[in-house]
């Protein structure tokens, strides 16, 4: 998937003026409708599926930051755009705060598992503060163009024949499991499982030998997330998990790459 491809000139937008939720989700849905992609879907018709997926819950995230998204039949590719409020808008952000930064994605009903790594790759971005500041003051569209696929530029499309490597991180830190999942995800073509577990000293603890060492306030949670990465991709991701894992010294969290000898068949997301 190129960004540069489906996010259009176009469909970008400096907005000062005053908006409430539901004129920003008219206004998303008029910039898409300026993508081709769209030009057998109404305006009417963005507008509706977008305040659906709102219902279900707000896609406003913390860090004034929100991914409006949904997904239409009678499409065949994506359409991103973006809306920078340089007032800000009230759009139930988990943090009760105020909206500037709008990325949209209207994507094909039929690619979902494309649909949600695209959603992870754009969150993960706008999750660092300096990104978030260098979009709401940027001056003009083509430089907020040029910074979102600066830094946003998917993986580039893989085939079936080539090699894959098995990624498995254990996490015992509650803490990282979602920055990890996400850096997972990021990369293109991967096929991803997450394993409910249960750390050893929740049985050992419990034979007699080893009573003693019971803790009440144990933290018990442990998860598995195990991945096939295609093996270019495997410095990159090894470097990204390095970083969220020393974060802290005492992380509760490892990985480890094995070779695949045999691959077969892929997940749903």
């Amino acid at each position: 998937m190129n960004i540069e491809n489906i996010l259009l000139p176009e469909c970008i937008e400096i907005n000062t003026q005053k908006e409430d939720k539901n004129s920003i989700l008219k206004k998303i849905s008029n910039l898409a409708k300026k993508n081709p992609t769209l030009n057998n879907i109404t305006e009417e018709d963005i507008y509706t599926a977008l305040k659906e997926r709102e219902e279900m819950g707000s896609t406003a995230i913390s860090s004034k930051i929100a991914i409006p998204h949904c997904r239409l039949d009678g499409i065949d590719d994506f359409v991103i755009g973006l809306i920078v409020s340089k007032e800000g808008i009230e759009f139930d952000a988990i943090d009760k705060k105020k909206t500037f930064v709008f990325v949209f994605i209207i994507a094909p009903a039929n690619r979902q598992k494309e649909h949600v790594r695209l959603l992870s790759y754009i969150s993960q971005y706008l999750r660092k503060d300096e990104n978030i500041s260098k979009l709401i003051n940027v001056k003009d569209k083509e430089n907020i163009r040029k910074s979102i696929i600066r830094h946003t530029s998917m993986p580039k499309d893989i085939k079936q024949t080539e090699k894959y490597k098995l990624v498995t991180v254990i996490i015992q830190n509650e803490d990282k499991f979602e920055d990890i999942l996400n850096v997972i995800n990021e990369f293109e073509g991967s096929n991803i499982a997450v394993i409910e577990a249960s750390n050893a000293g929740r049985y050992l603890y419990h034979m007699p030998l080893f009573s003693s060492f019971m803790q009440t306030d144990r933290n018990d949670f442990c998860r598995i997330i195990t991945a096939t990465v295609e093996s270019e991709f495997i410095e990159d991701l090894t470097n990204d998990l390095n970083d969220i894992i020393k974060e802290k010294s005492e992380n509760r969290t490892m990985f480890f790459v094995q070779n695949i000898e045999y691959l077969s068949g892929t997940l749903e997301i």
